[in-house]
């Protein structure tokens, strides 16, 4: 199946690429970046990102691929939203502070 029409990679290339590079360093984060880099191109138009991570995350989630680490998506994305709430809150800490100092 063609994942990237702009490049026409498919994703029998990104599984093969995914395989290689798991076998390489069983720890490695695999983006679709790396992927594409890796098979000499760069994402053109971006419709194919969300099939292309969909692609290499089944393949890591393979059974031949069971000593690897696999961080999902989902859980980055909550680490992300956790450290913008974060950064958000000592904001408003930081606010509060500097109007403290000026009352002084």
């Amino acid at each position: 199946m063609i994942i990237c029409s702009c490049n026409r990679i498919s994703d029998k290339q990104i599984r093969a690429v995914v395989t290689e590079l798991l076998e390489e360093d069983p720890n490695a984060l695999l983006t679709p970046g790396l992927i594409y880099k890796k098979l000499g191109f760069r994402a053109e138009c971006g419709t194919c990102l969300t099939l292309a991570i969909e692609t290499i995350i089944n393949e890591i989630d393979h059974p031949s691929h069971n000593g690897c680490q696999v961080i999902h998506l989902s859980r980055l994305q909550e680490k992300i939203r956790n450290k913008k709430k974060n950064a958000t809150s000592q904001r408003a800490v930081n606010k509060q502070t500097r109007q403290g100092l000026r009352s002084w």
